[in-house]
């Protein structure tokens, strides 16, 4: 069978009660969903073609037949609308199964159990009438839209592939701790590189990183690593010290390094929005109060202003 323009429906069949009210969800499925999914463009041209294990006349197992719609189907339906254990355990098999392609929705009533809370369920609805042409057309741009798109679905796809991204930083990070132990500082930041390929958006390797670059005499290098930290988890008191301290550095290397009267370069460097680290480390103590690295730099540089006073406060808190 070719299951590439296949949509499985997992649903209830026949008659049932949902709030002690009765669904034919039977009705649903020939007015509401198999109408729409006829008019699924897929991206490679045709439509996609409903099956559901009831209507297929076929003969042969059913239950093999339903994991294997599950497996294979270019994309699954399912309608959650009565809690159905048949329905959440057909879902689960094929969240395990395939990353993408598939879709659940729900009558507007349905609470949605605490495991798929997190997903989005689409709401449709049957009555009064003209509500069935309005689920017709939300199911048709839902399901085009993610057979464009094919974006990973599946919770447990997710979870699975965090896990694989973990064990694989771990492997690039003992790398590191051995280039580290070697005295190899350039080799550590680029296995520091490939973490962050890895994930990103881990404020903590960025910081790990922009502390491998101090370590290395690279101040540029240490402000970017640890702007990054700072952007991707902004209350992050650790990465705003070290911002801090590495903005310092390098407005007090540019200053070091003009012919200019230093109150002029001061002021153009001002002008240029270049920072000197006042800014940065005063969010870190607003995050970490007690944080006496932060307190006693944020002290060198009031000392540098002339504010002995308050420089003074600062370094007897620290």
């Amino acid at each position: 069978m070719n299951y590439t323009n296949i949509c499985f429906v997992v649903m209830p069949f026949g008659r049932k009660r949902v709030d002690g009210q009765p669904v034919d969800f039977d009705f649903i499925y020939d007015n509401v969903f198999e109408p729409a999914f006829s008019q699924v463009a897929l991206p490679e041209g045709g439509t996609l073609v409903p099956k559901r294990t009831d209507k297929d006349y076929s003969s042969g197992l059913i239950d093999r037949e339903m994991f294997e719609y599950l497996e294979y189907s270019r994309f699954v339906f399912a309608d959650i609308t009565s809690l159905n254990p048949n329905v959440f355990y057909e879902l689960g098999v094929r969240h395990r199964a395939v990353q993408n392609g598939t879709a659940i929705f729900r009558q507007p009533k349905t609470k949605l159990p605490f495991d798929i809370s997190h997903i989005k369920a689409f709401p449709y609805d049957y009555e009064p009438e003209d509500k069935i042409t309005e689920s017709r057309e939300l199911i048709v741009r839902v399901l085009e839209e993610s057979l464009v798109q094919n974006r990973m679905d599946s919770p447990v796809q997710q979870a699975l592939k965090r896990q694989q991204s973990f064990e694989d930083i771990d492997n690039v990070l003992k790398d590191a701790t051995n280039a580290l132990r070697n005295g190899d500082l350039l080799t550590a930041i680029k296995n520091y590189d490939l973490a962050i390929n890895i994930d990103n958006k881990n404020a903590k390797l960025h910081l790990e990183k922009g502390l491998l670059h101090k370590d290395n005499g690279d101040w540029e290098g240490a402000m970017k690593s640890f702007q990054h930290a700072s952007i991707f988890e902004s209350t992050y008191s650790e990465a705003w010290r070290e911002l801090g301290i590495a903005q310092n550095k390098i407005y007090h290397k540019k200053l070091r390094e003009t012919d200019e009267d230093q109150s002029v370069a001061r002021r153009k460097l001002d002008e240029q929005g270049v920072p000197n680290g006042l800014t940065s480390l005063k969010k870190s103590i607003q995050l970490n109060p007690d944080d006496f690295d932060a307190l006693s730099s944020l002290g060198g540089i009031i000392k540098r202003e002339k504010d002995y006073s308050k420089a003074r406060e600062l370094y007897k808190k620290a």
